[in-house]
């Protein structure tokens, strides 16, 4: 009980750059094991979104056919790839994008606990505990895939829609949901569960429907561009049917 006292109140009393630096110290040692080690922070899809930011750069093309010519891709969404773009365009390398992940990932149990003392909660410093030592976000968040974007971006979703329902802070939110749902197609349902909580709250229609179409117009840019090239309205092939319906007949046509 004491001890668990002790880092109760050694977490409370930091400031925000001292909770930044607790939760950087793992993450920053693991970075420089892998650096050291193997130098390599790609895994399982990171070699598609780094073939796409590549292609993107230049040929201008989303895609990822190695070669010429360079056959629109529907299998992933424009998000990450366009991040590492971002990075690459100004010529850095992938070990410093990495690094500007971890850096980020960092950031995450520093705003959920700056959000659970703003809501009041009593044991913050826990969550704010088991986040900093989260084996999954130590060990992925700096691996060149899109799920530390999509961490960090929830968070700050998180905190927008508990802050005032102002027409700023919608917009802010539907935003944010937007590039959500364009990094992990998983993001597009959030909004069915986010307005019937504003519903509740008792913000107005015309509040939610700007909400709404916010979060829609990025979406729906990439959903269209999807159904101009492959006439199917959504924003990723990734399903069931994805290896049969588009990597398979994808790869037939390369060849």
């Amino acid at each position: 009980m004491a001890l668990t006292k002790s880092i109760r109140e050694f977490i409370q009393r930091q400031s925000l750059i001292g909770l930044f630096l607790i939760a950087l110290t793992p993450r920053l040692i693991w970075w420089i094991v892998v650096w050291l080690m193997t130098g390599d922070f790609t895994l399982f899809d990171s070699g598609q979104f780094i073939l796409i930011a590549d292609n993107l750069l230049q040929h201008g093309e989303f895609s990822r056919s190695t070669s010429s010519p360079f056959f629109p891709d529907i299998a992933r969404s424009p998000g990450y790839p366009l991040f590492l773009a971002i990075f690459k365009s100004f010529g850095l390398s992938l070990k410093a994008v990495s690094f500007f992940q971890m850096l980020l990932g960092a950031l995450i149990p520093v705003m959920i606990f700056r959000l659970s003392k703003k809501l009041k909660f009593d044991n913050g410093w826990i969550g704010f505990v088991l986040l900093c030592l989260s084996p999954s976000l130590i060990l992925f968040v700096p691996i060149l895939l899109s799920d530390g974007l999509f961490l960090l971006l929830f968070a700050i979703a998180i905190i927008l829609l508990l802050k005032e329902k102002s027409w700023r802070n919608l917009i802010l939110l539907g935003i944010v949901l937007g590039v959500m749902a364009i990094t992990r197609p998983i993001g597009q349902f959030l909004p069915f569960l986010i307005i019937p909580y504003l519903l509740v709250q008792r913000v107005s229609w015309s509040r939610v429907l700007v909400f709404f179409f916010a979060t829609a117009m990025l979406p729906a840019l990439w959903s269209a561009r999807n159904y101009h090239h492959f006439e199917t309205f959504r924003l990723s092939s990734m399903s069931t049917n994805n290896l049969l319906m588009y990597n398979a007949t994808a790869a037939r046509a390369s060849a």
